[in-house]
């Protein structure tokens, strides 16, 4: 009997975390390359709340996270991804979740990535160029 309600007791403190967990879909603008991947994710998973990040493209300019609910809310998510990220951050199927953050690419703070690719650079550089008129 004891068992059954350790079993019971687990299932069911399983199954709240699973229900406070919840996936949102993300229109990232400023991405363009596997170091811009890169950079979202590591920034996406220390945010508090942040369960996981499930994918990232630079090509389509998305990602989607599971966070938690309980911890955060969307919209607070939305806006630290935006300030600590500097990419222009929206729900994927609601244009007026939209939060910019500061321009910032891979390169963007004068270090150079091996996965920005030599087209990448120049698009960084005129970003760059771009943000010191700001």
């Amino acid at each position: 009997m004891k068992k059954i309600n350790i079993l019971l007791l687990l299932l069911s403190v399983s199954l709240s975390v699973a229900l406070a967990n919840k996936t949102v879909n993300l229109s990232v603008k400023g991405m363009h390359c596997g170091g811009c991947e890169v950079k979202f994710k590591s920034t996406a998973t220390k945010i508090d709340g942040v369960q996981e990040v499930s994918a990232v493209s630079a090509a389509n300019s998305n990602a989607t996270i599971i966070y938690d609910e309980k911890t955060t809310t969307e919209e607070k998510l939305i806006a630290a991804l935006a300030e600590k990220t500097g990419y222009t951050i929206a729900v994927a199927a609601n244009a007026g979740t939209t939060v910019a953050g500061k321009p910032a690419g891979c390169c963007m703070s004068g270090k150079s990535n091996p996965s920005c690719k030599s087209a990448d650079k120049q698009k960084c550089s005129k970003q760059k160029s771009k943000c010191a008129k700001d």
